[in-house]
């Protein structure tokens, strides 16, 4: 059989996806609308819904009794005495008690806003001391320079002559030195530092010279491949069991594969 006879009779692949879907087994279809309903004339709607409570909801829903031993408000403000409680006489003791409590001994009442003053006070005549405490204080008058004035700063000098031609101690003249430097102070250092001819022509001995060389980074010259070898004695050697013992970890470290 030919290739295009083979295509033919098989179905494309846009064929196939084009197919519709087949519906299953007891598939009922959905209404087409929600306010349409098949037993809408079949259901009574004349009587309301009866509804049934359990025996653990009426018990529920049972207000709860008062106490037996509850006492209501009384039904009125006014309470109405016995006319033995009327009758009655007050012992020493409740009349005692019935007295309202008495302010302290030390106690003042409040000072008034306005102040009152006796007319004693109003005639009384100060002594000679207070009237003395009573007059202002009088300063003196500043001494100022009749040729200051104008201009202060040609005040003629108060000085004595005695006090001008007088001559200093050697107390005196030594505390009036200045202070020194100390011996051992050195000035700052100069920023050119001048370097001296013999320095100049000085040479670099060899250890100095080797010493001055950078290290290289090339091939390692002082690389021995020795240094890293194992001998063939501690290639053979066999761990003391102490050494086994110290080596081996913890057995509370160590944890069991499940």
């Amino acid at each position: 059989m030919a290739a295009a006879e083979v295509t033919e009779t098989l179905p494309s692949r846009i064929a196939l996806l084009s197919t519709p879907k087949a519906e299953v087994t007891g598939y009922h279809e959905d209404r087409r609308s929600i306010y349409w309903d098949n037993h809408l004339s079949k259901k009574d709607y004349s009587t309301t819904t009866k509804i049934v409570t359990t025996q653990r909801l009426d018990e529920l829903s049972t207000p709860r009794k008062l106490h037996s031993d509850y006492v209501g408000d009384r039904p009125s403000p006014k309470w109405e005495v016995s006319e033995a409680a009327a009758l009655a006489k007050l012992s020493p003791r409740v009349k005692e008690l019935a007295e309202p409590k008495k302010p302290h001994p030390s106690y003042q009442p409040c000072k008034p806003v306005v102040t009152m003053i006796p007319e004693n006070a109003m005639m009384a005549r100060p002594s000679e001391r207070i009237k003395q405490l009573a007059e202002p204080k009088n300063y003196p008058e500043l001494q100022i320079k009749l040729d200051s004035e104008w201009d202060w700063s040609e005040w003629k000098n108060d000085l004595t002559a005695a006090a001008m031609n007088a001559k200093a101690t050697e107390r005196v003249e030594y505390l009036a030195r200045s202070k020194t430097t100390p011996s051992t102070y050195q000035p700052a250092k100069e920023v050119q530092w001048p370097v001296s001819d013999s320095t100049k022509s000085v040479q670099a001995s060899e250890r100095l010279q080797k010493l001055a060389r950078p290290k290289s980074t090339g091939a390692w010259e002082d690389y021995d491949p020795s240094t890293y070898s194992v001998s063939v004695g501690a290639k053979h050697a066999h761990a003391s069991p102490r050494i086994n013992e110290l080596a081996s970890p913890l057995p509370r470290k160590c944890s069991t594969k499940k």
